[in-house]
């Protein structure tokens, strides 16, 4: 499997503001030699 790479970014949130989070296929994630699925998260 390849190296993921990640950027960091540093933001300041103002009273009020929102920050949404979305991920999609952590239920497909993998832990060692096995699916993470619904009842692993």
């Amino acid at each position: 499997m390849e190296e993921s790479v990640y950027e960091t970014r540093q933001i300041l949130l103002a009273p009020e503001d929102t920050l949404l989070l979305y991920t999609h296929g952590v239920t497909e994630a993998m832990n060692s030699d096995k699916l993470f699925t619904k009842s692993g998260v």
